[in-house]
């Protein structure tokens, strides 16, 4: 995907006003955003999908009221983004996340910082309960970031 999309500026036209957009589909951002969820130098998963992206991928519906099923939760990226489409425009989406309780490699760089984040935390080392944290990091974030937020689903 990073290969091929290039993150470019754009006018777009939002709640009826033309604005600056800026399409940013970079798994580095990705990356940048998990190191800032998980207050780690390295970031708990390699390649995560850029939940700016999906939330893009989000607007194309115009439900605002619907359930997605990911069936390959990995890092969350998705649910992550679902609560933040939800945060900017007051939408009633919710998601399933599923992710097979597989254990974190940690041979990985990435799956060495996953495995002291888990260690520190008393969680199992699974993929699903990075992601399941994931879910609460980020919820708990827009809301902090947001105060007039009064709920993300």
């Amino acid at each position: 995907m990073k290969s091929i999309l290039n993150n470019k500026n754009y006018k777009a036209v939002s709640a009826g006003n033309l604005t600056n957009y800026t399409l940013d589909v970079k798994t580095t951002s990705a990356g940048t955003l998990l190191k800032e969820l998980f207050e780690t130098k390295l970031p708990v998963f390699s390649a995560p999908k850029n939940p700016n992206f999906l939330r893009h991928l989000i607007t194309l519906f115009e439900d605002k009221n619907f359930i997605s099923l990911d069936f390959f939760a990995g890092s969350s990226s998705f649910p992550h983004a679902i609560l933040e489409s939800n945060r900017i425009d007051k939408g009633n989406r919710k998601f399933i996340a599923v992710q097979y309780p597989e254990e974190i490699d940690i041979k990985s760089k990435n799956g060495k910082v996953a495995k002291q984040f888990c260690q520190r935390k008393n969680l199992p080392l699974y993929i699903t309960e990075i992601s399941k944290e994931r879910i609460r990091r980020a919820g708990k974030q827009i809301l902090q970031n947001n105060p007039k937020t009064d709920r993300l689903m």
